[in-house]
């Protein structure tokens, strides 16, 4: 199957939007902890959901057609363009409650609200392409990769905002890289989960086979961008060692290069979505 590059990104920069606006929630209003990244993160999270929602309505050719899908209250689109509407109208009045000084309170009863469109809606971009005519789509391993995968992107972008604010507090970074360091660990898990499922597919076909991806020529795009660059460098930029960082610029630094290789592992792992989601044959036509 070709690559659908306005998907790929689509899929990247609203699972981002979603991980970024819970990881805010989550370690801002839950636990109170780096509450100077409330409206740096919050602004990201609507740019992210904005950007990622534009680009979604240019794969559909005409952006005019982007009105008889909305059309369709069944279609994955119109779900898709409902939840990122509520999350966005969700973040806008949290940056107007920010703005008006609104207590802790109320903010963490916003940004509460806020995660079920969000966690919703890192889950359904994935779940609308579990396809039964595409056996490589056809799981619910497929949306809880993505899932995660914005989990982990939302956790790290975070990490970042939180090193690169004004009044860092290096132990908000340290605990948010061991968010970012687990939330990881469940990734490669998810990932191994999901090649196990391709090997026991229906209708199994070369095109969308596990020895493809591992020693075929989606191989390099494997190991080189979701493994090496989208979990092991990470993982060991993110892991807690004995001795204790002597600089803070050594830390942030880790913290953005994890960030550079987590997305481009998520570009990775969306690009061979595409590549092996190819379709179950016509065997009446080949016959015929």
């Amino acid at each position: 199957m070709s690559i659908q590059w306005a998907l790929v990104f689509f899929l990247l920069l609203v699972g981002w939007g979603c991980g970024v606006y819970a990881a805010s929630v989550v370690t801002v209003d839950w636990m109170g902890r780096a509450r100077q990244i409330r409206l740096v993160s919050m602004i990201a999270s609507l740019i992210l959901l904005a950007v990622g929602g534009f680009v979604s309505v240019l794969h559909l050719g005409r952006p005019s057609r982007i009105f008889l899908a909305l059309s369709k209250p069944k279609s994955g689109i119109f779900l898709e363009a409902l939840l990122i509407s509520l999350l966005g109208f969700v973040i806008i009045i949290y940056i107007i409650a920010l703005k008006r000084n609104a207590s802790d309170q109320t903010l963490k009863i916003i940004g509460t609200i806020g995660l079920i469109p969000a966690v919703i809606l890192a889950f359904a971009i994935g779940n609308t392409y579990t396809l039964a005519s595409r056996p490589a789509w056809d799981t619910i391993l497929l949306p809880l990769n993505y899932f995660v995968s914005a989990a982990v992107m939302g956790t790290v972008t975070v990490s970042v905002i939180a090193a690169r604010s004004k009044n860092a507090d290096k132990s908000d970074v340290i605990l948010l890289n061991r968010a970012v360091f687990i939330s990881l660990l469940l990734q490669a898990v998810m990932i191994f989960a999901y090649l196990i499922y391709l090997g026991a597919a229906p209708f199994p076909d070369e095109s969308r086979s596990v020895g493809r991806i591992l020693a075929g020529d989606l191989a390099p795009l494997f190991w080189a961008g979701i493994v090496v660059l989208g979990l092991i460098v990470p993982v060991i930029l993110t892991a807690e060692t004995k001795k204790k960082e002597s600089e803070f610029r050594v830390l942030l630094m880790k913290v953005q290069i994890s960030l550079v290789c987590i997305l481009a592992g998520g570009i990775a792992f969306r690009v061979m979505m595409f590549a092996i989601g190819t379709g179950i044959k016509n065997y009446f036509n080949v016959l015929s």
